[in-house]
């Protein structure tokens, strides 16, 4: 008979399972996690914006920005089956040569493929196929998949895309990382090289000025045992590190603006709200001002 820790560690690794599982299913099916499917045979391609972490409010619905991909291929002759494969992240319309092929349902869920056929619309010769997807809460997102006599026809980087009318550009896969290109916000043009050779003499000279502190206080610790009892030292020491956070705190607040920080415009009108109105914001009035000025 298994004792007490025993199966409680079996409990555990059963539990723990179950949760994983359950994690993977709502990921793969419920289409209120946005986790896109993974597949073998087709990606999920995108159109590629520039990488934004700016907050984005959700459209009302008819006013979204649309995102069309198209793929050309040539036929040498009109196949007799070709059937295809859709999921979009969220609503997607399917056109054919300029013709509608299928659409996506209110009710669909966005994860499941819709099947549908396609051989009537295709023709020998050049043929074009264009997917526009809408998404309210985040950027379009295709997969697609069709299999013409054999052929199979997929989502890849061969695609374009083109946003609320934009010029057409190559798709980027969504498991490919975006580039921070210049010009971006978030791209930084300073090299971690280039940054110490300008800052070669200040590093190098704070680096000799703490190593003759270390020493310096390593000796006058060892000369101050005979005097000090170890509680004065600490005290000491404790001064020193306030003494220090306080010198760089003001030599630092001498060079930042006023409005440096996180959120620091919303908690300077929250004190400029206190100050118009001789009384604490409600919680949902204005922007954030159930946080405090100094959160």
């Amino acid at each position: 008979m298994l004792d007490a820790p025993r199966w409680a560690v079996r409990l555990l690794l059963i539990g723990v399972t179950a949760l994983l599982l359950w994690l993977g299913w709502r990921c793969g099916r419920d289409p209120a996690i946005r986790f896109l499917p993974s597949s073998t045979s087709a990606a999920w391609i995108l159109y590629p914006n520039p990488p934004d972490v700016l907050a984005h409010t959700i459209p009302p619905v008819g006013s979204e920005v649309n995102t069309a991909f198209r793929r050309s291929f040539v036929l040498q002759s009109v196949p007799a089956t070709a059937r295809a494969n859709v999921r979009a992240m969220e609503s997607f319309q399917v056109e054919v040569n300029s013709r509608v092929a299928s659409q996506s349902k209110s009710a669909r869920n966005w994860k499941q493929p819709t099947e549908f056929a396609i051989a009537a619309l295709l023709q020998a010769g050049t043929n074009e196929i264009v997917v526009t997807v809408t998404n309210r809460a985040g950027p379009p997102l295709l997969w697609f998949e069709l299999a013409v006599d054999g052929r199979d026809l997929h989502s890849d980087a061969a695609w374009e895309a083109s946003c609320a009318g934009a010029v057409w550009q190559p798709v980027r896969l969504a498991d490919s990382p975006p580039q921070f290109r210049p010009g971006n916000p978030m791209r930084s043009d300073v090299l971690l090289a280039a940054s110490l050779r300008r800052k070669a003499f200040t590093v190098t000279t704070l680096l000799l000025l703490a190593l003759v502190i270390t020493l310096l206080v390593r000796r006058w610790v060892a000369e101050s045992k005979q005097t000090l009892t170890s509680g004065e030292l600490t005290r000491f020491a404790l001064g020193g590190l306030i003494a220090i956070w306080v010198l760089m705190f003001v030599h630092n607040v001498s060079q930042l603006s006023p409005l440096n920080g996180f959120d620091a415009r919303q908690h300077v009108a929250y004190i400029k709200y206190i100050q118009d109105h001789h009384t604490l914001p409600k919680a949902e009035e204005g922007w954030e001002t159930h946080q405090p000025p100094l959160y």
